[in-house]
């Protein structure tokens, strides 16, 4: 009786503490990702598109990003696989997606 009780003690705090490995690594992918989205959003609106691929990818490595660029505000999207851990499967893959879309008109410089 008492052994089982210790194995599903254990069996309990191994799936606690797997949970909350996973929601950890996965918001705070999700939270670097709405960060990354956020700045490039900022950069390409102020007219350097590509500039702006490069910083969503420096902020966030081996993510895909993608750019919605239209006559009034750009949304961006970056995105990518995260691996974490689960109670019976061991790994499982979860894809996280960071976007933001910002207003053209507020960013726009006399920089040329």
């Amino acid at each position: 009786m008492l052994a089982a009780d210790l194995v599903l003690a254990a069996t309990i705090v191994l799936v606690v503490s797997t949970t909350a490995a996973a929601f950890g690594t996965v918001a705070g992918a999700g939270q670097g990702h709405t960060e990354a989205a956020r700045n490039a959003a900022v950069i390409a609106a102020r007219g350097e598109v590509e500039r702006a691929r490069d910083v969503a990818l420096r902020l966030s490595p081996g993510a895909d990003v993608s750019m919605s660029v239209s006559t009034d505000h750009v949304a961006v999207r970056v995105s990518t696989v995260v691996a974490t851990p689960h109670p019976v499967f061991h790994w499982t893959s979860l894809t996280v997606h960071g976007e933001a879309a910002v207003p053209i008109a507020p960013y726009r410089s006399a920089r040329g």
